[in-house]
């Protein structure tokens, strides 16, 4: 792997998965490999959101939007369930585009073919759990197509469609992922690119990220890369495909305003890039912290008064991460405390 390259993860397990594709692709290659292999190891990602960042040499700023969805695609408003009903978990299964999401991204600004970047996560999963093994492998062969086309979208429908309560129908697997300019902001003279969706309502702070994990790398290129995905406790078992659906979407209550299908479901994002006369000097994230958009602010407005390019900082309280990587001319760093 080039001294520029360098590869991080709040689970240190998928490093090497991200060091593998550092040396065979670039920086997008390898988040995409990482989040792969984060769904290899917990049942709960595949089927929950992911947002990306992406920029440097001719990429660009670009954000990647792979929330979940609320399903129901195509269906009129059913008449709602009363409160004490509402947690029932088929009814707050949403529509998953993660696997488009990551799909689009390595179509757009990888260079190694989407079955390559699976394959890590196929043989970190193929001895624990077959049925999920299968289904990441029909990902990396057909994309977001494998979920209509192999079955898959057939068995979340049985789960969580409305014969088990749920809204979910193969229509709801027809909707595609954003893959849009980032936004910016001016950072002390620099570019700061965050994760802010256009129909977001909450400001940066309120989305609770209790349960997101963050990933990062840098190539020789000069390319950033680096995304934000969930890991979920509790969630609607999927035996036959070996995953569990997180419980993200809003259920349809009675006599309460409806939340239209394909409204994206809140997320946190508490990943960055900065970006100094059109190159990106680093990426980072924070991890496991209810306040990790407000922690990223926080380790943000440090660098308006210290020039460092990273400054990380070790403090904070619980199982939180700081995740980033920073590149100098001479070499690429990673760093996770």
């Amino acid at each position: 792997m080039s001294r520029l390259a360098a590869g991080v993860a709040s689970r240190g397990e998928i490093d090497a998965v991200m060091a593998e594709l550092l040396s065979r692709g670039n920086a997008v290659d390898a988040v995409v490999a990482g989040v792969f292999a984060a769904a290899a190891l917990d049942a709960s990602v595949l089927l929950g959101p992911v947002q990306m960042l992406v920029g440097g040499a001719a990429a660009g700023l670009r954000q990647v939007d792979g929330r979940v969805r609320q399903a129901g695609a195509g269906t009129q408003r059913p008449r709602g369930v009363r409160l004490r009903d509402a947690d029932a978990p088929a009814l707050r299964v949403g529509v998953p585009l993660l696997p488009a999401a990551l799909s689009s991204v390595s179509a757009l600004a990888g260079t190694v073919s989407l079955s390559r970047t699976c394959a890590p996560a196929v043989e970190l999963v193929k001895s624990m759990n077959k049925e999920r093994a299968e289904v990441i492998r029909s990902i990396g062969r057909g994309g977001p197509s494998a979920f209509l086309a192999d079955g898959i979208a057939d068995e979340l429908v049985v789960r969580a469609g409305r014969h088990a309560g749920g809204l979910l129908c193969r229509e709801d697997f027809e909707a595609l992922p954003q893959v849009e300019n980032a936004r910016t902001e001016l950072l002390g003279g620099r570019q700061m690119a965050r994760i802010k969706w256009r129909d977001d309502i909450a400001p940066i702070g309120a989305r609770d990220g209790t349960h997101t994990e963050v990933l990062a790398a840098c190539d020789d290129r000069g390319i950033f890369a680096i995304a934000c995905y969930e890991v979920h406790t509790q969630g609607l078992a999927i035996e036959a495909l070996g995953l569990v659906a997180p419980l993200v979407a809003e259920p349809v209550q009675r006599h309460v305003p409806w939340t239209p299908p394909g409204t994206p479901c809140p997320s946190a994002a508490p990943i960055a890039l900065i970006e100094e006369s059109g190159i990106v000097s680093w990426a980072a994230g924070v991890a496991r912290s209810a306040a990790a958009e407000v922690e990223l602010d926080q380790l943000i407005g440090q660098l308006e008064t210290e020039l460092a390019p990273l400054h990380l900082s070790s403090g904070g309280t619980g199982s939180r991460l700081v995740v980033g990587v920073t590149q100098t001319r001479t070499t690429g760093r990673a760093v996770r405390c």
